[in-house]
């Protein structure tokens, strides 16, 4: 039998995030506090990483043949050269297939600066060795020039709790366009997500 679960700790921390305003002596004279901007997803991506690294590692035999599962977290990028990029993470896994699916959006860099696109995931779960998540993230963003970047990269990584309950790793590739010019710069970064 087949099964979507779809985490929701980060929607939560968001909706927490946004509840927050700014004191004000007229009830009217409310600013709210930015929901998602770099310090708040790079402390997301630390929880996660942290959750990561406290669970088993999935043993490649171990890993379930039923299902299809979401996966919700943070993708952060470091190139050599220009601004870091964080955004959100949605990976899924279909168990039955063994393929890697999903995206990464709301993606910002460490000044706060929106990209508007998005960006692909396509891959495999691998059920020999350590590796077992090897998918492509790759795609087009643009800046707040409206300039194109382009990221073509791997992920790499592996699922962890017994339950399979977070899937992380590292990315690695090159970025090029806008803030990382015409011939790019290479780039590699982190992944984590939890059901």
């Amino acid at each position: 039998m087949a099964y979507t679960n779809t985490g929701c700790g980060l929607a939560a921390m968001l909706t927490l995030l946004g509840a927050c305003g700014e004191a004000s002596n007229d009830p009217d004279d409310v600013t709210l506090d930015p929901v998602v901007n770099f310090a708040s997803l790079t402390a997301e991506a630390d929880r996660l990483d942290t959750r990561a690294q406290s669970l088993p590692t999935v043993q490649a035999g171990n890993i379930p043949d039923m299902g299809v599962v979401t996966y919700n977290g943070i993708v952060s990028l470091n190139p050599d050269e220009g601004p870091d990029l964080i955004g959100n993470l949605r990976l899924e896994a279909d168990f039955v297939g063994s393929g890697i699916g999903g995206g990464v959006d709301n993606i910002i860099n460490d000044d706060d600066q929106a990209y508007t696109g998005s960006l692909g995931i396509t891959g495999d779960i691998v059920r020999t060795g350590d590796t077992n998540i090897n998918a492509t993230l790759s795609g087009t963003i643009n800046n707040t020039s409206g300039e194109l970047t382009t990221l073509l990269s791997t992920m790499t990584g592996a699922f962890q709790g017994l339950g399979t309950d977070m899937a992380s790793g590292t990315v690695s590739g090159v970025i090029s366009g806008g803030d990382y010019g015409d011939t790019g710069t290479g780039v590699d970064g982190t992944f984590a997500a939890e059901r």
